[in-house]
This record gives structure tokens, C-alpha cells and sequence, in this order.
């Protein structure tokens, strides 16, 4: 906590239900039972926190749970309200979108969140999951089809556009925004076919895993309409709050500049600065030539022009 200003807690909704398994003698689960903590290890989580960071840290910002997990795991409702449970609204809950459906629960859907009363969330892709590009390609997943149905409702594409993988991405991007606070895999945000967690190279796994030229990566998938087009995703969902008709100005904006992101040009900062940097010396020696000889050219074209007349004169 010294060196950070924030953590997520992996496999965060053990801290509310941990679970605990009774194994037979040859190593068979037998019983899987549930200790129902409550808050009572989030607020000593927040409490050591505050020791360290100082009483104005803000756990509720700073402090984010993981909670991808089924309701028999993850006792989220208060059973005589069938309502979250309200502690559970002061603290932040990290949801992975990819395992969203509309039928039944729905958890990790939006429309759910608000309907249990859940504010604070973020959802987003994790770090043991399929990325966003090979989930978008992935047609023989059936969440994938769960959430091209989920993605059509919430943002008023038709399903048969968000089949494109694509177009699926970018439904995926805008559907971050409709959520409070979100949370974005750096894999996704580049635009990677990759996967962080890795099997057969498990020990390694989180050590690497930005390629030297990662700025070209990024830049090169989002010229090509393949990269977290953060613009694009926030006029998508402007659009299907109807955000476009009430403020079209604010909408033309941030279109305008989704466009210049997708626009083929520099792939480094390093590139952008360099050919910024010869564009402006170029315009400063055009600036400069014409200040300094502008009599000299002056007098060359008023003499090109009596010559010309002469010419024509004599003609």
C-alpha cells in the first residue's frame, strides 16, 4: 500500500464468503462450505489502509473486489429483500462483462446492477479470460452470443452488425460507459491477440507482457479500427442514451474527434513530435523567406509585370 495508490483484490468476493472445501482421503471434495463474513474483513481492509495511506484515502475509489462468481459462491443479495446487501455499496466491485446474459440473474449486466442497486462497479475484461479480440472471434463461445444479444439492447445496435468482430469490440468499449467506473485490461486497450494468463508459461506470466514497440502496436490497431477508440466508445453510448439529439454539438465534437484517432499518421509520440516539430520549421523558413525578401520579390514581380507589358505593347 506505501507504493501504490490503489489495489484490486483477486478473487475479491472470497473476503465476503470465503470458502472452504473438506477433502476425503483420497482427495475428493466431500463438502464445500461457505463462512458468511459479511464486512468484517473489508473493514479491516479498510481500516489497515487508512493506517498506512492516512484517513482521507478513499477506500471506496481506491479498494477494488473482484466478483465474478455464481450466486452459490457469492451470497451479494440480501435474502429478505432480495436487494444487495447494503454494505456491499460501499465498496467497488470489479465484474467481467465477457460472462453476461439477459435471462435469469444477469450478473454482471448492467441493467442488473441497477436493478439490485449496485453503484458502485466497474466491468471490463480480466487477466485469466480470453482478450477482447479473440473472444470478438471466438464464434463457437456462447457468451459470445449472450453478449452480442446484451450489447443490442443496451446500446440499439442491431445484433447482425455486432457479428463483426469488429463491431462487437467497439459495442464492448462503449459498453464500459455505461457503468459508473470501469476497468480496462491493457491487453484490450492496445488491441493485443494475446492472453495474460498463460498455462504453459504460467511463472512468466506477469512479468512481461508490453512489447518494446507497444506504442506502434496501439496506434497501428487503432488506424485500423481494431483499438479502444476511447471517442468512438463514448459517442456509441451517447448515441443510445439519445445524448446525440439533446446535445447534437457536444456529440459532433467528440465524433470529430474519434475520427482524427482513426486517421492514418504517426505511430510513436516521438514520430507525431518529429513531424510536428519539421511542419512548424518549415512554416517558420516560408514565414521567414517571404519577411525577409518580400521588397526584393516585390520588385521582381513589379518588373516581371512592366515586362510583360512592354511586351505586349510592342505586340
Amino acid at each position: 500500500m506505501e507504493n501504490y495508490d490503489g489495489l484490486r483484490f483477486d478473487v475479491g468476493w472470497s473476503y465476503i464468503n470465503p470458502l472452504i472445501k473438506h477433502h476425503d482421503n483420497n482427495g475428493n471434495v466431500t463438502q464445500i462450505e461457505h463462512l458468511n463474513m459479511d464486512d468484517k474483513i473489508l473493514n479491516f481492509i479498510d481500516e489497515t489502509a487508512k493506517k498506512v495511506k492516512g484517513e482521507d484515502f478513499n477506500t471506496i475509489k481506491n479498494l477494488v473486489y473482484e466478483a465474478d462468481a455464481s450466486f452459490e459462491d457469492f451470497h451479494y443479495k440480501d435474502e429478505s429483500t432480495q436487494k444487495l446487501k447494503p454494505f456491499l455499496k460501499n465498496h467497488t466491485l470489479v465484474l467481467t462483462s465477457q460472462y453476461q446474459h439477459l435471462n435469469g440473474e444477469g450478473w454482471n449486466n448492467p441493467e442488473f446492477f441497477e436493478k439490485v442497486g449496485l453503484e458502485n462497479y466497474m466491468t471490463g475484461h480480466n487477466h485469466d479470460n480470453q482478450n477482447l479480440r479473440l473472444f470478438s472471434e471466438n464464434y463457437k463461445d456462447p457468451n459470445r452470443e449472450q453478449n452480442i444479444k446484451v450489447l443490442s439492447k443496451l446500446l440499439h445496435i442491431p445484433e447482425e452488425t455486432l457479428k463483426n468482430p469488429d463491431e462487437f469490440v467497439k459495442g464492448k468499449f462503449a459498453e464500459l460507459f455505461l457503468s459508473n467506473n470501469r476497468h480496462i485490461m491493457f491487453f484490450d486497450v492496445i488491441g493485443k491477440k494475446d492472453t495474460l494468463d498463460k498455462d504453459d508459461n504460467y511463472k512468466e506470466t506477469y512479468r512481461f507482457r508490453l512489447n518494446e514497440n507497444w506504442e506502434e502496436e496501439f496506434h497501428t490497431n487503432l488506424q485500423n479500427n481494431q483499438g479502444f477508440n476511447l471517442m468512438e466508445a463514448l459517442c456509441t453510448t451517447m448515441k443510445a442514451k439519445g445524448i446525440d439529439k439533446k446535445n447534437p454539438q457536444l456529440y459532433e465534437k467528440a465524433d470529430s474527434y474519434a475520427k482524427i484517432l482513426r486517421e492514418k499518421g504517426a505511430l510513436t509520440r516521438h514520430e507525431a513530435d518529429c513531424n510536428e516539430y519539421i511542419h512548424k520549421k518549415i512554416i517558420n523558413i516560408t514565414k521567414n523567406f517571404l519577411k525577409k525578401f518580400s521588397s526584393e520579390l516585390s520588385s521582381v514581380f513589379m518588373a516581371f509585370k512592366s515586362d510583360k507589358n512592354n511586351i505586349n505593347q510592342n505586340s
